[in-house]
């Protein structure tokens, strides 16, 4: 991707305070591909909850006035049964473990469909919302699994389920499905751009989920640490999440941290355990101070070093799978985006889950079809985004791409630096927002005419 690389001033936050000191040398650490023998005892059959978007360790749902989780009972052996039950006590184990405070949807709210389950047989979790909640705020329905015929592993028997209720909030999301994310370059570009463009019959936003490209994960050569780094434009933005932010998710479009290398040895590839812990933590604070809705990870502009320093590791997959889990389980409930580029086409397995449930989306180099799906266990192509477009440099899918894209099940689209005072925007960028409304949406575009400049300098 393109990134002009500014001088940059690092954003005085109290988080960095917070975080712990990261590790001493891990020269000896040895990465591995998940284990999954744990859920496995001999003779016996391993029972587990799995949702339909095939999610063994979270679900993620938002809902109006009311909604359902249905999963199904899974059995690696013959048969199998459990008993499923709410409990806050599986809750306090996972705020403790993970240094979170989520709050629990209250017990009147929720329904389950049985409490007895075999093998095979489905379950429905039911929520409701009341007064007593607070409009867009994260709940969450935690579920004990316990085994009446067979087994159930620890990693299985707490099951969580994180909601929210949105009613009277917009929706961006449109009847095909499709997920639309706009990647800005901030460096030009005022985020607030991505309120202009609406479907004419829907009403809807015609984008989903803006991209702030991008602050950095940065070295510091004093401390040894790493930290995330906002240049002076993402700063402008992010001390002004009024201004240039709410007015994007009042319309229910999202808006998502973006880390990106900068030219040190720190990056997505090469953090060492207890160093990714540590960043993934930082992702958090920065996504909750700002009201973001998840982080975007590109792997380019890093210089990794050999040997590594402490801290860190030879840069691999599997420390990139290891930061990409670290950031999910600390925010289980927000969005784990991907640029499916180069190394990165492809990501192991990581402790307990597949790579499929900790990305949420992987987007793909501009113009590039390719199915990187089985290239990440459990993903499906719902998750994925090809023929991505360049706006600044001319990259753009036609109308066929689009169609194939729809066609053959893809959930995702990407734009890269969307600017409509560029030259090229009556005569390329707009044709190609059109043809998106057409093609992805079955609609017409409604541009109203109003742009806003970068204001901020």
């Amino acid at each position: 991707m393109k990134y002009n690389i500014i001088n940059c001033m690092v954003l005085g936050l109290a988080m960095t305070a917070g975080m712990s000191a990261l590790t001493s040398c891990e020269d000896a650490i040895r990465i591995n591909r998940a284990d999954e023998s744990k859920y496995e005892i001999p003779g016996d059959a391993m029972v587990y909850l799995l949702d339909e978007a095939g999610k063994r360790n979270f679900t993620v749902a938002d809902f109006r006035q009311s909604g359902s989780t249905v999963m199904t009972l899974k059995s690696t052996g013959n048969g199998g049964a459990a008993t499923v039950e709410y409990s806050e006590e599986a809750l306090a184990a996972y705020n403790a473990e993970t240094n979170n405070k989520y709050e629990a949807l209250p017990a009147s709210l929720v329904s389950l469909s049985s409490s007895s389950v075999n093998a095979g047989d489905k379950i429905t979790v039911t929520y409701k919302t009341d007064a007593s909640l607070t409009t867009g705020k994260t709940y969450v329905i935690p579920l004990k699994l316990k085994a009446t015929s067979g087994a159930v592993s620890s990693k299985d028997e707490n099951r969580f389920i994180f909601v929210r209720d949105l009613s009277g909030y917009p929706s961006a999301e449109k009847e095909s499905g499709i997920v639309l994310f706009s990647c800005i370059e901030v460096n030009g570009t005022n985020p607030l751009n991505n309120m202009c463009y609406t479907l004419k019959n829907s009403g809807k936003p015609l984008i989903d989920a803006v991209i702030l490209f991008s602050s950095n994960i940065n070295y510091n050569e004093e401390t040894g640490k790493v930290y995330i780094h906002h240049n002076e434009n993402n700063s402008a933005i992010f001390n002004n999440c009024e201004k240039y932010i709410k007015p994007l998710k009042d319309r229910g479009i999202k808006v998502l941290l973006s880390i990106l290398g900068n030219h040190d040895r720190s990056g997505i590839l090469s953090l060492g355990e207890q160093t990714a812990k540590d960043f993934a933590q930082e992702i958090k604070y920065t996504c909750d101070v700002y009201g973001l809705d998840g982080v975007f990870f590109d792997d380019e502009y890093s210089n990794y070093m050999n040997p590594p320093a402490p801290g860190f590791v030879v840069p691999s997959r599997e420390a990139a799978a290891r930061l990409f889990y670290e950031t999910k389980k600390a925010m289980p409930e927000k969005m784990v985006a991907l640029f499916c580029y180069s190394t990165m086409t492809s990501v192991p397995n990581y402790g307990d889950m597949k790579a499929g449930e900790f990305v949420d989306y992987i987007l793909n180099n501009y113009r590039v079809a390719v199915d990187y799906t089985p290239n990440f266990e459990n993903m499906t192509k719902k998750q994925q985004g090809i023929y991505s477009q360049e706006f600044n440099l001319n990259y753009y899918a036609s109308q066929s791409n689009l169609k194939y894209l729809r066609d053959n099940g893809f959930g995702a689209h990407m734009i890269f630096d969307l600017n409509p005072f560029r030259s090229n925007y009556q005569t390329r960028q707009l044709p190609a927002l059109q043809n998106i409304a057409q093609c992805l949406y079955d609609d017409e575009l409604v541009d109203s005419g109003v742009y806003y400049g970068q204001d901020w300098k």
